[in-house]
């Protein structure tokens, strides 16, 4: 599989099911307003539903995402990833008996884990918590290692956690870093146009 970065934007969007559905807007009018704003890389991250509505939420996004030369990724699925041919993002609980075939993503916190993702050959990693993040709060800001990592990891790099159009001016600016979103994607509002403004300013800020 190719890599997902080429020709791409430096958003990463992460589109959280339980969170659109806090804010009253669906998944794939999501997606939608966000390519339409510029928007190349979707993570759908699920840990809500049941794996079969999972597949067919990811199935759907799929055909949006190929319909528009977007990347769509699964989040913790690699046998949903496996089957809809899609790359695949996994958590440090996740197993790790992946198909060579699979471009994927892993996520680190501190520099063994990078270490580790290196000895396991992991497409990209993401890093982080960079700032204090609304959907996982409890996690430890990994930002005074950040230099250290980028240092050690040779491939692409998505920074993550409390991520916002705001501070990721203080973070580094590379061809192989990436800026995750998904909270502040809502800091307009709710609505379709919303999403698609706050998608066009990011990009336009960070190209």
């Amino acid at each position: 599989m190719k890599n997902i970065f080429s020709k791409k934007t430096k958003l990463y969007a992460i589109i959280d099911y339980n969170l659109c559905l806090k804010n009253n807007i669906d998944i794939f009018e999501f997606a939608r307003a966000y390519i339409k704003g510029g928007g190349g890389i979707i993570q759908y991250r699920d840990k809500e539903n049941s794996i079969d509505k999972i597949k067919s939420n990811a199935f759907e996004l799929k055909n949006i995402c190929d319909d528009n030369d977007a990347v769509l990724i699964i989040n913790d699925y690699a046998e949903i990833a496996l089957e809809l041919n899609l790359p695949v993002h996994l958590g440090q609980t996740e197993p790790l008996d992946m198909n060579k075939n699979l471009y994927w993503g892993f996520s680190t916190h501190n520099i063994e884990e990078v270490k580790y993702a290196l000895k396991i050959n992991a497409s990209y990693i993401g890093f982080g918590a960079m700032f204090k993040s609304k959907t996982k709060p409890d996690v430890i800001s990994s930002f005074n290692i950040l230099e250290a990592a980028i240092k050690l990891w040779p491939k692409e790099i998505v920074l993550i956690g409390g991520i916002n159009i705001e501070n990721t001016t203080l973070l580094p600016s590379k061809a192989n870093i990436f800026y995750a979103v998904i909270s502040d994607f809502f800091r307009f509002g709710k609505r379709s146009d919303d999403i698609q403004k706050y998608t066009k300013d990011f990009i336009e800020k960070y190209r």
